[in-house]
């Protein structure tokens, strides 16, 4: 269990060995929405997926979690990702590696020493584990997309004085970066889908209307600023409006604001 908003377990409110603090925060995150949405997925991403109860995991596993090698992986090789695993799962062509419960390899001696007590079978269910994954999610299918380098928003700062900033539009790197608030309880849409956005209702044709707004201060950029709007129609037209604005700000900014607003 590493992070109920990437995994597709859910928190026991109704525990009593839950902190009221935790209770609290999750109770709110459930209540607006707050749940992973797959967009921008790349190979970083799929590899720092938690492997374990995962997000895009297929309705019925090829194999099961807690079998021997699902122990095994858990318990003897720490694997807690999908990138762990796939590197478990690679070592079936290490360098010396026969493939054979009896092999001597470097990389077969290693995984005796941690317990593990046929590695070569062990690597074979770790690819069986990660067909348990919806193909989107599978980094073994996107084997030629390279994990993301480091760029500039990745060093850091260089004192205190300096904050950094998450940029909307940066190559995302971590499963966090996925989530999002006030989503739908709509079916999850796969990974690099987009959610095909509601069409507006097509409005009934109406002639174009010409008007014209302004604004105007008195005192403009002091304290003593006062400001008003005009939107004005034509000669004598009853829509026309002067307009005195009696806001905490006073400004001829407001003031053209105001009146488009009005318009």
């Amino acid at each position: 269990m590493i992070n109920p908003l990437t995994q597709s377990w859910r928190v026991n409110l109704d525990s009593t060995t839950l902190p009221a603090s935790l209770k609290r925060m999750m109770r709110t995150a459930y209540k607006y929405g707050v749940k992973l949405v797959p967009f921008g997925v790349n190979q970083t991403i799929r590899r720092r997926m938690p492997y374990w109860f995962h997000w895009a995991n297929k309705p019925k596993l090829e194999s099961q979690y807690y079998d021997m090698w699902g122990k095994c992986q858990r318990l003897n090789h720490n694997i807690k990702y999908v990138g762990e695993m796939l590197d478990h799962a690679n070592k079936t062509g290490a360098f010396g590696c026969r493939n054979k419960p009896s092999c001597v390899c470097p990389s077969c001696d290693r995984d005796r020493q941690t317990g593990c007590k046929n590695p070569t079978a062990c690597r074979k269910n770790a690819h069986a584990k990660l067909n348990n994954i919806e193909p989107e999610w599978d980094p073994r299918k996107f084997a030629a997309e390279a994990e993301e380098a480091p760029g500039d928003d990745d060093l850091d700062p260089l004192d205190d004085s300096y904050t950094k900033a998450w940029r909307p539009g940066q190559t995302l790197t971590h499963p966090g970066q996925l989530v999002r608030i006030f989503t739908s309880e709509e079916k999850k849409p796969r990974a690099g889908q987009r959610e095909q956005a509601p069409q507006p209702a097509r409005a009934p044709t109406t002639p174009d209307v010409e008007l014209y707004t302004d604004g105007s201060c008195v005192n403009n950029g002091t304290a003593d600023a006062r400001c008003g709007s005009g939107v004005w129609y034509g000669e004598d037209d009853p829509r026309n409006q002067a307009l005195r604005v009696d806001l905490p700000e006073q400004s001829n900014n407001v003031g053209e604001l105001v009146a488009v607003l009005a318009a």
